[in-house]
């Protein structure tokens, strides 16, 4: 299994938007399907496009468990919202 993480620096995930920036958004690729993760504030998201490469959203958060979404294969976007702060966000692939 591999895991990808958003760090500091500048936010790319167009499809939602949740006030200034806090994570640097990782993309990459496997089996042709390519996801954009990042966060910012409470909430961290993936937007995967394309191939059929399995994949799920995690998310860390301050003061409360980290979230893992289900497994997804393809294309697809998934969020999650934390009640204080998200420190980071990115896939796991299978």
């Amino acid at each position: 299994m591999k895991r990808a993480m958003a760090l500091v620096g500048v936010t790319a995930a167009a499809f939602l938007s949740f006030g200034a920036p806090a994570g640097a958004a990782v993309t990459e690729t496997v089996d042709g399907t390519t996801c954009t993760s990042d966060y910012r504030n409470t909430a961290g998201w993936t937007d995967c496009r394309g191939g059929d490469g399995t994949w799920r959203l995690w998310v860390e958060c301050d003061y409360q468990g980290d979230y893992t979404s289900s497994w997804k294969t393809g294309p697809g976007q998934r969020a999650y919202e934390c009640w204080n702060k998200a420190t980071g966000a990115g896939v796991d692939w299978q």
